[in-house]
């Protein structure tokens, strides 16, 4: 009677039999944190055939292909803000060339954010019936813990430039008076974030350590509980930047607007053109990571609640992993990278009238698309 209890597995794209599951041809046990094939463990079992290697391969590739373009992309960009940082380093705006936060965040993604998604991708495609798994095995969960921890630090510089290049150059007394409070809100919620974002980056090593499928299970539980977290205080800290941002160059316009208008200063005009789209793509750019830190927050929070979704954890993290690069990924990268020839080079004129700091009124940015020249 055990031994038929036992062969009663909901094999799912299988059939049991003597206790264990025979997975059709295309599917495995083998999952991200989650693994149904306890034969890692020492266990003569397989309790489930959740993932189709086919499907999964393909998701992979994706990563792969995205990793491989963002990575010359990249490589352009962080040509171009190199010659900003020289630029600025001979003018003694910065004394290295690793102030420049552009750059920083170029060296970061090109040097290890995208090397350990493409290993994973690389190592995903290269194993059998999907043997790598995050959590599991040591490879994949180290490319995961070197992704998580340099994404969050990429992010975090462009969060930082934004903040010290729009926010704090606000001149108005009174409008950074009544933001004090925001502000606080957002570096709390920023230090919650690195404390969850950073903690949970380890957990799947820890989990890769040990051959105990239980341990791997409250690993699992653990690891889906702070990422969950983590992503909602990445998705108030997101709102609350993008709510400052927008209010800070309003202001910004709105002051540039009246002194174009005394002037009649073409140039004037222009700059307004330009940091109209800078506030529409800076807003843009963290809403969208706000709203995707959302998603992530419930599907991970899913996956602790709904049992259904603890098997397909891998197609989860596949879908995020694509959705990471290209909502947060690609437009901080085109932040800072232009693509077009005749972009670079390109920059506001300086106003030909007497103004109250000049060239903070009109120039574009450091390390924008639109002050990067050759």
């Amino acid at each position: 009677t055990r031994m038929l209890a036992e062969c009663e597995l909901d094999c799912g794209h299988g059939t049991c039999v003597n206790a264990t599951c025979v997975c059709d041809d295309g599917w495995t046990g083998n999952a991200d944190m989650f693994t149904q094939d306890l034969r890692i463990f020492g266990k003569k079992q397989v309790i489930a055939c959740p993932s189709n290697v086919f499907a999964l391969k393909s998701m992979w590739a994706v990563v792969l292909t995205i990793g491989l373009v963002q990575w010359m992309i990249c490589v352009r960009g962080t040509m171009q803000q190199w010659k900003v940082a020289s630029r600025r380093k001979s003018r003694n705006e910065i004394s290295g060339h690793w102030q420049h936060s552009p750059l920083s965040f170029h060296w970061v993604y090109t040097s290890t954010t995208i090397p350990s998604v493409v290993c994973m991708a690389l190592a995903k495609l290269a194993s059998g019936p999907l043997t790598e798994n995050v959590g599991v095995t040591p490879l994949t969960s180290v490319c995961y813990l070197v992704f998580y921890v340099s994404f969050g630090a990429s992010i975090a510089i462009h969060t930082r430039h934004a903040m010290k290049k729009i926010l704090m150059r606000e001149r108005l007394v009174e409008s950074l008076s009544s933001k004090t409070s925001l502000l606080q809100v957002t570096q709390g919620c920023q230090y919650a974030l690195r404390f969850l974002h950073i903690s949970a980056a380890f957990i799947p090593m820890i989990s890769s350590s040990r051959r105990d499928a239980d341990f791997q299970r409250f690993c699992c539980f653990l690891f889906n509980g702070m990422v969950g977290m983590g992503h909602t205080f990445l998705m108030l800290v997101s709102m609350l930047m993008a709510i400052q941002i927008h209010s800070a160059t309003t202001e910004m316009l709105t002051a540039r607007a009246s002194l174009a208008e005394r002037t009649r200063s073409e140039e004037l005009r222009a700059s307004l053109a330009q940091l109209r789209r800078l506030r529409r793509r800076l807003t843009r750019l963290h809403a969208s990571i706000g709203c995707l830190a959302l998603l992530y927050a419930v599907l991970h929070f899913a996956v602790i609640a709904v049992p259904f979704l603890r098997d397909k954890i891998s197609y989860v993290l596949a879908t995020l992993f694509i959705l990471m690069l290209l909502l947060a990924g690609t437009p901080t990268i085109f932040m800072y990278t232009s693509l077009k020839r005749t972009d670079i080079g390109h920059s506001i004129p300086q106003p030909q009238v007497e103004v109250e700091a000049p060239a903070e009124a009109t120039a574009a940015l450091p390390g924008t698309a639109a002050s990067i020249r050759p």
